[in-house]
């Protein structure tokens, strides 16, 4: 740009001047008058090539700048799309698992994990391909316990044990399943389809369909809220049937023996995904 302006005064000069200015460059005597004649046409020239080149300079800075900065934006919209990404894939569960057909293999008798969409994952403990929902040992006695206990779930899988109200109802209302008791006082007992409520319906039993042996002898039936000797829902309102058998259970009060009296005996409630 400035060699631009440089040839502009190079043709504007010998054009404004006359003869007698042009002899300037020849004579030395005329230097001051040729001085006075030009300084008055320089110097707003040169003001403005200052100007020019100030501005000039101002914008190749911005331009350094706008670059930089755009360098940045780049690096931070990468980083976030790697973070998103990453999110996504920490935040999206993994597929259901069936509970008995894929991560409890009929002959498993270990730990394993059940996904829920939505939910954290948990363990259960398999037993031969079904889910060991409640075992009690014999000569045992610690089930007499908290409706908060009973929900989150608590014990030994080897000894006193119960998986947790809210579990159990996670696992049976997210796919069909069956249920099995086993005692060593009752006579076996397998229903075809077994489904336990939320909390806010105190994890009533929803459906219990199909039964072989009868469910009734130890006080399964449907539309039974879970009771706890803090939270008495056995439908009878002078007695409190969790305080008085030592255990949280579906008590309906039509009746039924619990299990926990027969100190002699061990039981096991199961649950598998039904085919």
């Amino acid at each position: 740009m400035d060699w631009f302006f440089l040839a502009l005064l190079g043709c504007m000069i010998p054009l404004s001047l006359s003869y007698e200015e042009e002899s300037c460059f020849v004579s030395h005597e005329c230097e001051d008058e040729c001085g006075t004649i030009f300084y008055p046409i320089v110097k707003p020239l040169l003001k403005y090539f200052e100007t020019c080149s100030a501005k000039n300079l101002k914008f190749e800075e911005l331009q350094a700048t706008i670059r930089e900065k755009d360098n940045e934006i780049k690096i931070l919209k990468d980083q976030l799309d790697a973070l998103t990404k990453s999110s996504e894939i920490s935040e999206q569960p993994p597929p259901f698992i069936s509970p008995i057909t894929e991560s409890c293999s009929p002959n498993e008798n270990a730990t394993t994990t059940i996904y829920i969409p939505g939910r954290d994952p948990f363990q259960v403990i398999c037993r031969s391909g079904w889910i060991v929902v409640l075992n009690s040992q014999r000569h045992k006695h610690g089930f007499n316990r908290t409706f908060e206990n009973y929900k989150v779930g608590f014990g030994d899988p080897e000894g006193e044990y119960f998986i947790g109200l809210e579990r159990l109802y996670l696992i049976t209302t997210s796919v069909a399943h069956e249920l099995r008791v086993i005692s060593t006082y009752f006579p076996p007992i397998q229903c075809d389809n077994f489904e336990v409520s939320d909390e806010d319906d105190e994890y009533a039993i929803t459906s219990l369909e199909g039964c072989s042996g009868d469910p009734a002898a130890i006080s399964l039936k449907e539309s039974t809220p879970f009771s706890t000797y803090d939270r008495d829902q056995d439908g009878q309102p002078d007695t409190n049937l969790a305080a008085v058998w030592g255990r949280g259970w579906w008590y309906n009060g039509l009746g039924g023996v619990p299990w926990s009296i027969f100190d002699d005996s061990r039981h096991q409630m199961m649950i598998r995904t039904r085919n």
